[in-house]
């Protein structure tokens, strides 16, 4: 029996002995797929209990499944867990969501914008059910077989509506009457998707959230599944049925719309496009209000991402948390979820530090751990700033410190996650974010005096401390971290965590675009940038999704909103940035104005430091890029100050 098997907080499914895949040697393929497809089975019941409970910490609300017979030899398995976050509150909408006509939906997203029929405490997975189903209604040709024609009609009708859609998302569709299932995921690739296949006969084809062996002593290997289109798998063809990749609008050559994926588990030929951001970026031309548009585009952004929230709020407890370094990025984002949350309502800001071995960073007081993490030093500041900026908001900080042996605890479970990835550097960031977004940790109430640092570990260009700030700085600082700071130990239990992912890729922010623009010129650094945001997808998305989710909480990033970005790629180099001053100053330009006219100056000026090295996790001595597994000693990896 042939079995499909699909999952959702994130979405997936998992095809055993009856697609034949089209690899780059198309006839070796073709051959061994068919002999291996004879004899491949899967215990739908087992493989549904495994994905349930694999997917289960990314969807806390409900977790379920249903089978779909699909013929007398297959079975599609789906099954899903729900994080509820949009919708009336109380009410979760139970997914895979089937209507009445045997079509079956399983969706991972965020409606933003772009589909009108979503209104005001709509739900996403509805309203998306009845589009899915109302762009093949719309096929009024009597082709419900699975012609390659048919096939390439209705993929194109499918690209055409999820291209207006403005929002993460990864989606499983089974449409009853032509026997097909589509899959994919958004355009920028915010939401995961990881492809496995057997390596012996790539006879079992499995694409998931998480990287997922699906069948038991069958040796997977796993994929970041492209997002350069839509699949499809019609079961109803007359031979064995194909993975089709049908490219977004932006991609297709005259000849080319619908394809055989070559191979279906990998990109496509090139780097996957974003979308069309339509002409070359300008690279010196003026914009007199570039600021302003700049402002309101971000400003829109963040406000979509907090507002509408179906968690009741309150002044106790926080909605919205920020992975917070300090840096400008995430302070900017702060200061404007500012704006669009109800003023009682308090912000969370969630802080990690690498403190070392169980032992000794257990006799360290809170005053010695913070002197000596930078980014620690950094949120506290920027908190300060804050404070200072709205003083009738709650910031809570959330100092979370991470020990060696908390690391050796999460290691299995982070690398699982961050599959296919397996760096050093995916490793270390990835754990980063696997403790913030469990959000555990000694909250600091800013409206108790949160004391100011001085230190070198702070990067400033060239800036006295403001004199508001001064008032805040400590002299002495105690063994708590301050004379009147209030400590709680606590989870956060915020359901949505903003990133500030994108605005390094976009606004010039590494320490390679200086160097690229003061060598070659404002042409090569446009280069560089679109090559960055074009591998967004592969490098960061996937796996901080899968990392960040697993604790059953959403990320969304304000500077990959739609609108944003295609505002950006419109404005002109010398607007955003300006290389010819110094760190600090010349790079992400435009966000540092920003930052100012919030009333952010000191943060404003601070220089970029990776997030790896900020909270004294990597060790610099060890290349990024050296592979990491369960058998490599910790204690050689990480940062060696507290060893």
């Amino acid at each position: 029996v042939h079995s499909v098997v699909h999952v959702m907080c994130g979405v997936g499914f998992a095809v055993g002995g009856c697609v034949k895949w089209r690899d780059r040697d198309d006839a070796a393929s073709s051959q061994q797929s068919a002999s291996s497809s004879q004899s491949c089975t899967l215990d739908c019941e087992a493989v549904a209990a495994k994905l349930e409970a694999a997917l289960a910490n990314r969807g806390p609300d409900w977790v379920g499944s249903c089978v779909v017979n699909v013929d007398s030899a297959t079975r599609l398995v789906i099954a899903a867990s729900v994080l509820h976050l949009r919708g009336q509150a109380g009410r979760v909408v139970r997914q895979p969501l089937e209507d009445g006509g045997g079509n079956v939906l399983a969706w991972n997203g965020e409606v933003f914008a772009g589909v009108e029929a979503l209104g005001d405490g709509d739900n996403d997975t509805e309203c998306m059910s009845a589009e899915f189903a109302a762009v093949f209604a719309e096929q009024k040709d009597d082709d419900k077989n699975a012609s390659v024609e048919g096939i390439a009609r209705r993929g194109q009708a499918l690209v055409d509506m999820l291209e207006r859609v403005q929002g993460p998302f990864a989606f499983v569709y089974w449409h009853e009457a032509t026997r097909t299932l589509w899959y994919g995921r958004d355009r920028v690739g915010r939401r995961s998707l990881v492809a496995s296949v057997a390596r012996d006969s790539r006879s079992t084809l499995a694409v998931c959230s998480v990287a997922c062996d699906v069948v038991e002593d069958v040796d997977m290997e796993h994929h970041e599944l492209s997002n350069s289109g839509v699949f499809s798998i019609a079961f109803g063809e007359a031979e064995q049925p194909t993975v089709r990749h049908h490219l977004w609008s932006h991609r297709q050559s005259k000849t080319n719309r619908c394809g055989v994926s070559h191979p279906a588990y990998l990109p496509g030929v090139d780097e996957a496009l974003l979308f069309e951001l339509t002409g070359e970026r300008v690279i010196k031309a003026s914009d007199d209000d570039a600021d302003e548009r700049f402002f309101a585009a971000l400003s829109q952004s963040v406000k979509t991402r907090v507002t509408n929230i179906c968690q009741p709020s309150c002044a106790e407890t926080a909605r919205v948390g920020i992975l917070f370094s300090g840096g400008i990025d995430c302070a900017v984002l702060a200061a404007l979820a500012h704006r669009h949350l109800p003023k009682q309502e308090p912000i969370d800001l969630i802080n990690v530090a690498f403190v070392g071995t169980g032992v000794g960073a257990a006799q360290r007081t809170r005053a010695d751990i913070n002197m000596r993490i930078p980014d620690r030093v950094t949120a506290i500041n920027t908190c300060v700033e804050l404070q200072r900026m709205a003083p009738d908001r709650r910031w809570n900080l959330i100092e979370i410190n991470v020990r060696l042996s908390d690391l050796e605890a999460a290691r299995e479970r982070v690398l699982g996650l961050i599959r296919p990835a397996a760096t050093v550097m995916d490793f270390n960031i990835a754990s980063i974010m696997w403790f913030a977004s469990r959000a555990a940790g000694g909250r600091v109430f800013s409206g108790d005096s949160l004391q100011f640092i001085e230190s070198q570990l702070c990067r400033y260009h060239g800036q006295q401390v403001p004199a508001q700030v001064q008032e805040h700085k400590a002299d002495t600082a105690t063994d708590d971290g301050g004379p009147s700071e209030r400590i709680v130990e606590s989870v956060s239990v915020s359901r949505v965590l903003l990133v500030g992912i994108g605005a390094d890729e976009q606004l010039a922010g590494y320490g390679r675009h200086r160097t690229v623009a003061n060598r070659f010129g404002h042409a090569a650094l446009a280069r560089e940038l679109e090559k960055d945001m074009k591998r967004l997808w592969r490098r960061n998305l996937g796996r901080d999704d899968r990392v960040l989710a697993d604790a059953g909480r959403e990320v969304r990033h304000p500077f990959l909103d739609e609108e944003f970005m295609r505002l950006v790629a419109h404005l002109p180099l010398s607007s955003i940035c300006d290389m010819s001053q110094p760190p600090g100053v010349g790079e992400k330009a435009i966000l540092r104005r920003m930052a100012r006219k919030l009333g952010l100056p000191l943060t404003s000026t601070l220089q970029k430091r990776a997030i790896q090295f900020g909270t004294r996790i990597a060790n610099k001595k060890v290349p990024g890029t050296v592979t990491m597994d369960n058998k490599v000693d910790l204690r050689g990896m990480v940062n060696q100050q507290f060893l």
